[in-house]
């Protein structure tokens, strides 16, 4: 038997739509089973972008503060930005949807508050890192610099996430002009990146030019660093859209100075 991720791999669109629809229709409306086929076909359509489709069946999958984040994000696709926040606000009590308001709030204070409590809510690394990445931006270094270490601490040290903890540590590091501590946490996420993604993974070209800013920034080997803009430039060129800016300003860090 073909696993069923393969054969929907094999068939267009239109065509794993209709499956859904079958499965749909051969169950009884408003049952448990019907509520999961409606929310598989809801989210099919969400990832193929097509949030107008999705929307209705995510409608006839709630009630669940999972589904109901969905539906916001299908809503606000949409650009009905009002109903979609209210949506995110009726989930509130799921971390996900605390991290989505805080990316939907201009106001920095509101958007830390929302990240608190999606950390109250879900104590993990990954919550840490977004929490300490606001405090940051807000100033609140000592404070961003703790749970940046907490996360790492708290993460298996091969996971790629591991990776972007410390490279965001080590950023927070350089910016403070403590380039000898930032270096070993660049050069450690470097080598997360390069194992469990590879050389061609823009994470990975972001890790070595962010690497080569440190050795610049404490004034270390120029030909390491300029080899690794390189690395950087060669994934930047390769990954990203022409005139993204980290492909610019690795072009710009290798111009004669």
């Amino acid at each position: 038997m073909i696993p069923l991720l393969l054969l929907f791999q094999l068939h267009a669109p239109t065509e794993i739509a209709a499956f859904h629809e079958q499965r749909i229709a051969s169950l009884q409306r408003g049952t448990a089973e019907a509520k999961a086929a409606h929310k598989d076909l809801g989210l099919f359509w969400l990832r193929n972008n097509k949030p107008g489709d999705a929307e209705g069946h995510l409608r006839q999958a709630l009630p669940d503060p999972e589904i109901t984040l969905f539906l916001a994000e299908a809503v606000a696709a949409q650009g009905r930005q009002a109903e979609a926040d209210a949506l995110f606000e009726a989930c509130a009590t799921t971390a996900r949807c605390l991290a989505r308001l805080a990316e939907r709030r201009p106001d920095p204070a509101t958007a830390l508050e929302y990240l608190r409590q999606a950390l109250d809510t879900e104590p993990t690394p990954t919550r840490r890192n977004d929490y300490a990445q606001a405090l940051q931006a807000a100033g609140q270094i000592k404070q961003a610099e703790a749970l940046y270490r907490q996360a790492i601490r708290d993460q298996d040290p091969n996971n790629p996430e591991t990776a972007i903890f410390q490279n965001n540590l080590a950023s927070l590091l350089n910016a403070a002009d403590r380039h000898i501590e930032a270096e070993p946490l660049q050069r450690k996420a470097l080598a997360t990146m390069l194992k469990s993604l590879g050389p061609r993974h823009v994470r990975t070209g972001l890790a070595a030019n962010n690497l080569a800013d440190i050795l610049r920034a404490r004034g270390g080997s120029e030909p390491e660093a300029a080899a690794l803009y390189r690395q950087a430039l060669k994934v930047f060129e390769e990954a990203l859209p022409p005139g993204h800016p980290w492909t610019l300003e690795a072009r710009q860090a290798l111009a004669p100075h």
